[in-house]
């Protein structure tokens, strides 16, 4: 569905020997307008999962939301940094996920990428780090040199898949999906990200990954998640389709008024109410935010109440009242009948029916209700009017006739 979401991601946390986190993951969370059938994907970060080797401190993998074509900088929502590892237990800030989009040196001076790259190597006299270097979104971290790891097992960066990456010696943990750094000989991987953490080459923490917002009304926070990343995205402001003005701004002099015209279009619509705020902000200094509840509801189909047959007495009428549950719309109800016998007609609401005197019999009645927008409805019943006997009429009378004759 088109419209304004917002978008919350977090990155995974580094650990140290014993699994336990160490390097917490970073928050970003903004808002992004999409649009209906628009792709976007999804990398979430994971906590390094293997602690079954010596000297823990795999780092955290970044957690990342990108649109079409999902390899350029352009094509980036959010990334949420994931926390460096450590070879040590308790919480270091310094090895938290970063807000910043650089990623963050480890405890040996080892810096974190930039600009999207994942860190580089660094180690003794510039020998290549022991420890995984985070990867970024464009770049791997860091090939290591003092093990035998291969340039496929570093960290990958998001656009090469973003797989967690070993350090040396054969030390597990490998670094958390999303571009963590994996544990080296004595040290501690750097967490993944927009731009990867570096990772250490001894004892001591991994660099936390850089993070990147490309939304508004931007809320980021460092250091704030202890297990796997995760992303939630909320359905904010969905675009309205169903109404337009004819025009979104203007000068209205003082002591004139303006006319904007709504339209409203319910061909993509379901049955259902549709609720919106117009909101008009001006410069008045008393009312300088106006708002107007506009409702549109649909509906498919028009339906009226059954009525039962009923019956009535010769030389007697019948009235019902009707009514119609449709606010807002101009209605009509029309009646008929099928015998000349009995009279259907309707006033102000009412369905009057009026039978010819001393007429008996049966009469099918049909009832219409018709809306201004061109949906009716139509009911039918059967009137039955029972004859009644009629009062014998005594009256007075002279006649007159011969002798030997006969009256009848």
């Amino acid at each position: 569905q088109t419209g304004t979401y917002n978008i919350e991601a977090w990155g995974a946390a580094g650990t140290d020997e014993n699994a336990d986190p160490v390097g917490y993951g970073a928050r970003m969370s903004g808002t992004f307008d999409l649009e209906a059938g628009q792709e976007i994907q999804i990398l979430v970060g994971q906590v390094p999962e293997d602690t079954t080797g010596y000297y823990g401190g795999g780092g955290g993998g970044g957690t990342f939301v990108t649109v079409v074509p999902h390899n350029t900088f352009e094509s980036i929502l959010v990334i949420a940094g994931g926390g460096g590892g450590n070879t040590d237990p308790g919480n270091v800030v310094d090895a938290d996920g970063r807000v910043e989009e650089s990623g963050g040196a480890s405890e040996t001076g080892c810096e974190g990428g930039y600009d999207g790259n994942g860190a580089g190597p660094c180690g003794y006299d510039g020998a290549t780090s022991c420890a995984g270097q985070g990867a970024g979104f464009f770049t791997n971290g860091g090939i290591t040199d003092c093990g035998d790891i291969l340039a496929d097992e570093v960290a990958m960066a998001y656009i090469n898949g973003g797989a967690g990456g070993e350090g040396s010696c054969e030390w597990h943990p490998w670094g958390g999906f999303g571009g963590g750094g994996g544990t080296g000989c004595s040290g501690a991987g750097g967490g993944g990200g927009y731009s990867g953490g570096g990772g250490s080459y001894a004892n001591g923490f991994g660099g936390g990954g850089g993070s990147y917002n490309s939304g508004e009304n931007q809320d980021n926070q460092s250091g704030v998640n202890t297990s796997n990343g995760i992303v939630v995205i909320t359905l904010d402001s969905p675009a309205i389709s169903w109404v337009s003005a004819s025009e979104n701004s203007g000068t209205v002099p003082v002591g004139e008024s303006h006319t904007v015209n709504m339209s409203f279009n319910s061909s993509e619509l379901e049955e259902g109410d549709y609720l919106a705020d117009i909101k008009i902000n001006s410069n008045d200094p008393d009312e300088p935010e106006v708002d107007i509840p506009v409702t549109l509801s649909i509906f498919t189909d028009v339906l009226m109440t059954d009525v039962a047959d009923t019956s009535v007495y010769e030389d007697s009428g019948l009235a019902l009242a009707l009514s119609a549950n449709y606010p807002g719309y101009e209605y009509t109800f029309t009646a008929s009948s099928d015998t000349s016998g009995v009279e259907a007609s309707v006033e102000n609401d009412t369905l009057i029916l009026s039978p010819e005197p001393d007429w008996t019999g049966t009469a099918s009645i049909q009832l219409v209700l018709n809306l201004e927008n061109s949906l009716s409805d139509t009911i039918g019943f059967t009137l039955t009017v029972h004859a009644v006997n009629d009062p014998p009429n005594a009256y007075g009378e002279v006649y007159y006739m011969d002798e030997d004759d006969s009256l009848v």
